[in-house]
């Protein structure tokens, strides 16, 4: 019933057109005409019309290789791409100029133009990597532009046996098919369309996307589908170490980190301390005063506490050892702790390594030696003849050395009570003392204006630094042991290259005399206080690299230590802390 009940409808339809003078040819497509397709129909359709396209169609014609085509028509699609695009466009066409590269090089190799393969990847390859992920891959296919290393390099093999896959937008990828159908492009057509894959969307996901390999599945060690996976230049291992050096690098190159500043002030105190230092572990702070006192402070929630006193009723006691036996032992502790034993101002104080004890000097031609245990003078060193201004401790606590008004400095070792060298030629006093990293060196600072290198153990001048227009109150040498670092009246920083005794920068900012400096630990910031109350952070990265420049110096900021008060010591710690102690007066009311 619905065959005969169709023939019917359609024998209507035939005389209908006929009644109305249509031919024979006109009916047949008219009968052949659908308003609708199916999906398997319309996608079969699509297929055909992309087979067909200007793109498969210059892929599957007649190719002839010339390697002069790869440079230029490379080059005019980067003039297009950056005089032309702009914003997202530009950023999606440059991700695949970089995959279209390394197919160009690739290809170049492969095919024996080795001298133009390099010429195209020092031209195009290394320009147009923008990211880490794209560098390492000019770098790896850099190394290997011969048939054979293709072959050998996993790395670049697999370019040869892959499609990199580029995700472009609607936009991007209109712009670029229009210029490449206009003019003679037809290399890179094949190019794109033999080894990308280009992934359209309605607009890209990310514009920083990393280069990824499509299989299809036919092949390589592919599988059965199409996939897409992320290319790694090197093993996860070696990309983790390339990332972490490309990180330090960043660092390095880029601006100076803030430290981070912390202050211990004295105030309201009728006699100001002559100088302050706080030990390596950051557990106790020393200060020594103009009335012979040596004070302690704790830093740490540990209170300083006496330990019981061993008596060996063989030995003859000091009289500065002498206890009272109401005292033996300290139980309780205290925050402070007061030492007594000098007979004139303390100029200098210093903790030893791993706070194996205190060393101390003063106005009574002195070095005192504290126990940090029982917080008494165990040891008195005796030898210069006028005041002792400074006095400094060797990298590993094995020497310590003095600087006197006699113009003299002097070796000892904690264990005699007698100087092993004296280093004699300042005509005036020495006023600074600071060991070398590596402890064969000794610097000396004087109110003669000049700064002295000493061999540490001969006693023998190695370097003579000139040129400051005032006494030399402050040294210090970098981590490395490359550049020393000296201050005084003059309110300059001078640094010094210590190979060539040659002046590398000055750096100014203070206005009044500079007591104190402090190189971070990784060398790349010098600490400067003064009696201006203020300290200053310097950048000096380029300093052991660019010799000879002794113009201004490049510094950055510094704080104040407030309220007019000097700088008493400056310390860079771990982790780039700076501890500052100073004199902070309060600022009258009203």
């Amino acid at each position: 019933m619905k065959r005969v009940r169709s023939e019917q409808l359609q024998s209507a339809v035939n005389q209908l057109l006929k009644r109305r003078h249509y031919t024979e040819s006109e009916l047949a497509q008219r009968q052949s005409f659908r308003g609708s397709q199916s999906a398997e129909e319309m996608a079969a359709s699509m297929a055909a019309q992309l087979e067909s396209g200007p793109m498969n169609a210059v892929s599957f014609g007649v190719y002839e290789p010339n390697p002069s085509h790869y440079d230029r028509q490379f080059n005019a699609l980067r003039q297009f791409v950056n005089a032309e695009l702009r914003g997202e466009e530009r950023v999606e066409l440059q991700t695949l100029m970089s995959a279209l590269s390394l197919a160009l090089c690739v290809e170049l190799a492969l095919g024996g133009w080795r001298s133009a393969a390099e010429a195209f990847h020092g031209r195009h390859v290394g320009p147009v990597a923008h990211t880490h992920e794209q560098r390492l891959l000019a770098e790896r296919l850099g190394a290997a532009l011969s048939r054979q290393d293709v072959g050998s390099d996993t790395c670049v093999r697999t370019l040869t046996e892959h499609k990199l896959c580029v995700e472009l937008g609607v936009v991007a990828h209109g712009r670029l098919m229009r210029h490449l159908l206009q003019g003679e492009h037809g290399l890179l057509l094949r190019a794109v369309s033999t080894h990308l894959r280009l992934d359209v969307r309605a607009q890209a996901r990310s514009s920083a996307a990393g280069l990824e390999l499509y299989s299809d599945g036919t092949g390589g060690s592919g599988g059965g589908g199409a996939s897409a996976r992320k290319m790694n230049a090197l093993p996860p291992d070696e990309v983790s170490l390339e990332l972490l050096q490309d990180s330090i690098r960043r660092v390095r190159e880029g601006p100076l980190n803030a430290a981070t500043v912390c202050l211990y002030g004295f105030k309201s105190v009728p006699a100001p301390p002559c100088a302050a230092e706080v030990a390596p572990g950051m557990g106790m702070l020393a200060a020594g005063y103009e009335d012979s006192r040596v004070m302690l402070w704790s830093l740490g929630p540990r209170k300083l506490r006496t330990a019981r006193h061993n008596v060996d009723v063989a030995r003859i006691n000091l009289a500065c050892d002498i206890l009272d036996d109401k005292v033996v032992e300290d139980s309780k502790g205290s925050d402070v702790k007061t030492l007594r034993a000098h007979s004139g101002p303390v100029y200098a104080v210093r903790f030893l390594p791993g706070g194996a004890g205190l060393l101390s000097c003063s106005e009574d031609a002195s070095v005192r030696f504290w126990d940090p245990r029982t917080f008494t003078n165990t040891a008195v060193y005796q030898g210069h003849a006028y005041p002792v201004w400074d006095v400094d401790v060797s990298a590993l606590g094995l020497y310590f050395c003095s600087g006197s008004h006699d113009r003299t400095a002097r070796l000892w070792v904690p264990e005699r009570a007698f100087p092993l060298r004296v280093y004699a030629g300042h005509v005036s006093d020495v006023n600074v003392v600071r060991f070398h990293p590596n402890g064969s060196y000794v610097a000396t600072g004087s109110a003669d204006r000049t700064v002295r290198l000493w061999s540490a153990q001969q006693g023998s001048a190695a370097r003579l630094f000139t040129g400051h227009r005032g006494a030399v109150l402050a040294l210090a040498f970098s981590p490395g042991g490359r550049l020393l670092a000296s201050g005084g009246e003059d309110q300059r920083v001078r640094l010094w290259d210590i190979g060539s005794g040659a002046i590398v920068k000055e750096l100014r900012g203070h206005s009044d005399d500079i007591t104190c400096l402090s190189f971070s630990p990784d060398g790349s910031a010098l600490a400067s206080g003064s009696s201006d109350g203020s300290v200053r952070v310097w950048d000096v990265r380029g300093a052991s690299t660019n010799p000879g420049g002794g113009g201004g110096g490049s510094g950055t900021g510094g704080g104040g230590t407030g309220g007019g008060g000097g700088t008493l010591n400056v310390q860079f710690m771990a982790s780039n802390l700076l501890l500052v102690s100073a004199v902070t007066r309060d600022e009258p009311a009203g």
